[in-house]
């Protein structure tokens, strides 16, 4: 009798386990997972931030990966030299310019006056100083006859120099009130309209010289014994990836941020399709 109430008590025993097993295996697939840590991506599949710094290049299949910065070997921001009104802006954003193209010019009246009287006044002071070559028994038109002192003399009672210096002040405004390209590229974060204010020294665009790019990206102080100056390196635009760009690794910065990264540059030929600042994938062969 106490074998059979035995026998009954286990068998119970069983069941009530079942029960809760079964229950607990429905609670686990009905739990939300959101929380939990995703699978690892490519580095092609993965956003990144802006900054290069921070997506150190990774060892993958032998070459080192990861991604960069598009920069240009040379820009230059365009600003007036005086401060006046704008009266005329003749490029537009993504314009090409060639080498000395005029990009916009100020209201330029008032220079033009000042260097007229400035010219006059050259003129008056190079009369006086003739008066006093004269006083002192030269031949006005035979100064290279005239003795150094008796010059110096006469160019100090006429106020010749300080004329002389007001011209050239007025000459060279005039000149700063067109603003020119200094090489050839292409017009960007332009700012400048006709009418609007120039204030001396504050940019209105940016010159790129997109004929020659840079690749900028770190790798990590360990892989530094992989690379050196002529390494290859391959580029593929974030939004254009099926364009593949070549070139060589040109500097490494002998400096070791406090992050374990070490910034390389590669220098690779200007094409279409490279924009200043555009974020690449990057490939250091082996």
């Amino acid at each position: 009798m106490n074998l059979v109430k035995d026998r009954c008590n286990m068998k119970s025993r069983q069941i009530l386990f079942m029960i809760a097993l079964t229950a607990l295996l429905c609670s686990c697939k009905g739990r939300n997972t959101s929380n939990l840590v995703p699978n690892p991506v490519s580095p092609e599949d993965r956003v990144v931030s802006n900054q290069v710094a921070v997506d150190t290049l990774r060892v993958k299949n032998s070459n080192i990966i990861g991604n960069g910065k598009v920069r240009a070997l040379r820009t230059a921001d365009m600003a007036f030299a005086i401060s006046m009104p704008i009266a005329s802006v003749n490029v537009v954003n993504g314009q090409r310019v060639r080498a000395g193209q005029v990009i916009a010019t100020l209201k330029s009246e008032n220079l033009q006056l000042e260097v007229e009287k400035a010219r006059k006044a050259l003129e008056s002071a190079n009369l006086r100083k003739l008066d006093v070559v004269v006083s002192q028994g030269y031949d006005p038109d035979r100064l290279s006859e005239v003795p150094a002192e008796v010059i110096n003399l006469a160019e100090t009672k006429s106020d010749y120099a300080l004329a002389q210096v007001s011209i050239q002040e007025a000459t060279d405004n005039l000149k700063h009130a067109q603003l020119k390209a200094p090489f050839a590229g292409v017009i960007a974060n332009l700012n400048a309209t006709v009418g609007s204010f120039a204030q001396a020294g504050n940019p209105i665009c940016l010159v790129i010289d997109d004929s020659r790019m840079m690749l900028e990206f770190s790798i990590n102080e360990r892989d530094l014994s992989r690379v050196k100056i002529g390494t290859e390196v391959i580029a593929r635009p974030f939004a254009t990836p099926n364009n593949v760009y070549k070139g060589k690794i040109s500097q490494i910065n002998p400096v070791v941020n406090e992050q374990g990264s070490v910034i390389v540059r590669a220098e690779i030929q200007g094409e279409d399709g490279l924009y200043n600042g555009m974020n690449v994938n990057i490939e250091v062969c082996q």
